[in-house]
């Protein structure tokens, strides 16, 4: 049994782990572009 348990607790971890890399992929899409140069481009006129 202990084997089992084992078992359930590295997927609760590794799911946990995968849900948290997903939402820290989500909040980077969802922040303004920054180029490289550090400042936030310009709009054209």
């Amino acid at each position: 049994m202990d084997v089992l348990d084992s078992l359930v607790d590295e997927e609760f971890r590794l799911e946990f782990l995968l849900i948290e890399a997903l939402h820290e992929e989500a909040e980077r899409l969802a922040a303004p572009a920054v180029p490289s140069s550090g400042r936030p481009d310009r709009p054209s006129r």
